[in-house]
């Protein structure tokens, strides 16, 4: 089985309308043309959500980094013997 190339399909696809509007092929194979041109769009479809998801993937990984980052630098509670020790930012009890 040879592997499909959305590309290669679609200027495949385009010559065949090209012979189309010249009078060289018939209305049954326009038709064909025509669900072959509907499979093409479902493949590129598939191949965008596809895309979508690999970008959200990625933009995830950023988000995280970024976030154990500032959270690294972040002053945190420090525990003690059992007891929470809180930075004082100067701040009246």
């Amino acid at each position: 089985m040879s592997d499909i190339v959305l590309s290669r399909e679609l200027e495949e696809q385009a010559m065949l309308l090209r012979a189309l509007a010249s009078g060289k092929i018939s209305n049954a194979d326009a038709l064909d043309i025509a669900d072959e041109i509907g499979a093409l769009g479902k493949v590129a479809h598939a191949l965008e959500r596809e895309l979508q998801v690999h970008r959200l993937l990625e933009a995830g990984r950023k988000s995280r980094h970024m976030v154990e980052q500032l959270a690294s630098s972040t002053a945190l509670p420090h525990v003690r013997n059992g007891n929470v020790i809180a930075p004082d930012f100067g701040r009246r009890s």
